[in-house]
């Protein structure tokens, strides 16, 4: 399907005619015309946003069908609601070069450094497992959270409290 068929079955799924479409985008109607018809090449992306925008579609959706993105194939928001254990969270975390510890990529780190916040993250969550304290309240949880890591430029640093 070439994106000229692509805009004008968007525009009938809309119910909208070449006009309406012109209309409600503030492009010219004998453009879209043109478009539609594979008169004309791919409308720039400053135009894409305006039919976005009229066809109440996302933009990125819109971007992808153009070909001026390609559309991942698993959002990246399913990856955060999937559910992992927690042996692959730490080590997706260890691999990571997103997370800071000590002032460097946690993925940089060596491998006795990277067992070792394993072990010690193994260790805080068994004990509190075990051990829970009563609830938080949200704000003083959020308080308690903050002292233990900053996000700077989105990545997380740790900092590690040496005794």
């Amino acid at each position: 399907m070439t994106f000229g068929e692509y805009l004008r079955n968007l525009r009938k799924k809309k119910g909208y005619s070449i006009r309406q479409l012109a209309l409600y985008s503030g492009i010219s109607n004998s453009y879209l015309s043109q478009v539609e018809q594979g008169k004309r090449g791919i409308p720039k992306p400053e135009y894409l946003q305006k039919l976005a925008k009229a066809l109440e579609i996302e933009y990125d959706d819109l971007l992808a069908a153009a070909g001026y993105r390609v559309k991942p194939q698993i959002d990246i928001l399913q990856s955060f609601n999937k559910q992992i254990s927690l042996e692959e969270a730490l080590q997706e975390l260890l691999n990571s070069d997103h997370v800071m510890f000590n002032g460097l990529p946690v993925g940089e780190l060596d491998e006795e450094t990277k067992e070792d916040l394993k072990t010690a993250v193994l260790a805080i969550m068994e004990y509190k497992a075990k051990h829970g304290k009563s609830q938080q309240q949200p704000k003083k949880a959020a308080a308690a959270a903050r002292k233990n890591v900053m996000v700077d430029g989105g990545a997380i640093l740790l900092s590690a409290a040496v005794s």
